[in-house]
């Protein structure tokens, strides 16, 4: 037998085990989605969802979890009462647990490197920002309720928040006011969360030489590895608008060469945008995150190394800019867009691989001022979706509907995959023996 012909053997029969081993997600098009309505009069206790919920979050935690996060308006003694709402929901879409708190403008959730816990950091009445961890039964977890983080240096009141967890740093940015200059800067804080009862502050950085001129205009994303890169927008020592990139190693410290000051994909010309959260692809190297200005949408793909993979800059002038929400599954994605007259919801998928969106093809559902969060339950992609009737006058309680958008790993049956993938290696058994 020639070397080539026991080459060529060789990779089939590596292709093969490939084809059915590796890990696949699918999303369909948005026309073939199925959709479920699950509403019931056991809801959230809330009168309805603000229709601009710039808090709102969900975030799928274990096998079995999702949490979200709401801002919702209840009647007390005659009077409209903002509230942040945790909840804990089973996948089937059923309330598992729930917690109200007073409003807060800046809130987020992040997972751990604990299954089933997460974090919520919020910035305080006092302009502090405060740190919790829970678990699924929403029960504080670590000994960590109300913590507040130090202060850094000359700062003294924090803004806007965003984190992101590798395996077991977290970091954490946020838009501080710096007492003697006046202006606000960023600040990185990195946590260690190794520890599973408590955590640790490894360090905290100052990016004095930038003013963030804009609300939410920057991203986060950690790696398995512990580092990061992080995405900001702001004014350089020169006055020039900038977008700067920083890279952490696996330490949590700052690499050599950064900050560094990228050409910039998308001309801002608003202050304050919807908080992008930076999605990672399923090769856990690629990252993705969205940005809505007053009448353009960017998406912006980027490699683990930082270089970037694609951005694209998108007219949505017909929706509502200051509330979306999206996910990637795979190197596929979906969005949810509000329409700018009455906060209906829609649909769509986008490719963060080449960062295209098609506005065309689109599905409108029947919950208006809409969150969404996606989330994998026996091998199904699936979106929950929460929100209000188009008259929320004659609302009795906040509307659900679950929508089913793909498959993970495409096989209906593992059974059946398992029965091809023996018979297709046995089948290049057989040719490899009898060639040799």
């Amino acid at each position: 037998m020639s070397k080539l012909t026991l080459v060529s053997l060789t990779f089939i029969l590596c292709t093969l085990f490939s084809q059915v081993l590796c890990d696949e997600y699918k999303i369909k098009s948005v026309d073939d989605w199925d959709s479920s309505d699950i509403s019931t009069l056991e809801d959230l206790d809330l009168l309805y969802l603000n229709s601009k919920p710039s808090n709102c979050q969900s975030l799928q935690i274990s096998d079995t979890k999702i949490v979200t996060l709401v801002l919702g308006v209840k009647l007390e003694q005659n009077k409209f009462v903002y509230y942040d709402q945790l909840a804990v929901y089973n996948l089937d879409g059923s309330l598992h647990k729930k917690i109200d708190s007073p409003q807060n403008y800046y809130y987020i959730l992040g997972k751990t490197n604990v299954e089933g816990e997460f974090v919520t950091f919020n910035v305080n009445s006092n302009d502090k920002i405060e740190m919790n961890f829970y678990n699924e039964d929403l029960e504080i977890t670590r000994n960590i309720e109300n913590e507040v983080l130090p202060d850094s240096g000359d700062f003294d009141g924090f803004y806007e928040i965003a984190s992101s967890i590798g395996n077991d740093l977290l970091y954490l940015l946020a838009n501080a006011y710096n007492d003697v200059s006046k202006k606000e800067n960023y600040l990185v804080y990195v946590l260690d969360l190794s520890d599973t009862s408590t955590y640790t502050l490894k360090y905290t950085d100052e990016y004095t030489d930038y003013v963030a001129n804009y609300y939410y205009a920057f991203s986060v994303q950690a790696y398995s590895d512990d580092t990061a890169n992080i995405h900001f927008w702001a004014s350089n020592d020169n006055g020039e608008e900038t977008f700067v990139q920083l890279q952490y190693d696996s330490k949590g410290k700052l690499k050599s060469g950064y900050p560094k000051e990228l050409d910039d994909p998308i001309d801002l010309d608003t202050d304050e945008f919807w908080k992008p959260i930076t999605q990672l692809h399923s090769d856990e190297k690629t990252a993705t995150f969205l940005l809505s200005d007053t009448d353009n949408l960017l998406i912006y793909t980027f490699e683990k190394n930082g270089d970037k993979v694609c951005s694209k800059t998108i007219d949505i002038s017909d929706y509502n800019n200051m509330s979306n929400f999206y996910g990637i599954h795979g190197d596929q994605g979906w969005l949810y867009l509000q329409d700018d007259d009455d906060q209906q919801g829609n649909f769509f998928n986008f490719d963060p691989e080449n960062c295209s969106l098609d506005l065309d093809d689109t599905i409108k559902t029947d919950i208006y001022s809409g969150v969404a969060g996606s989330f994998v339950s026996k091998e199904k992609i699936r979106i929950l979706e929460i929100g209000n009737e188009k008259f929320i006058d004659n609302q009795d309680y906040i509307n659900y509907q679950i929508h089913t958008i793909g498959s993970y790993n495409d096989d209906d049956d593992n059974g059946d995959n398992g029965v091809v993938l023996g018979f297709q290696v046995l089948i290049a058994i057989i040719g490899l023996v009898v060639i040799i």
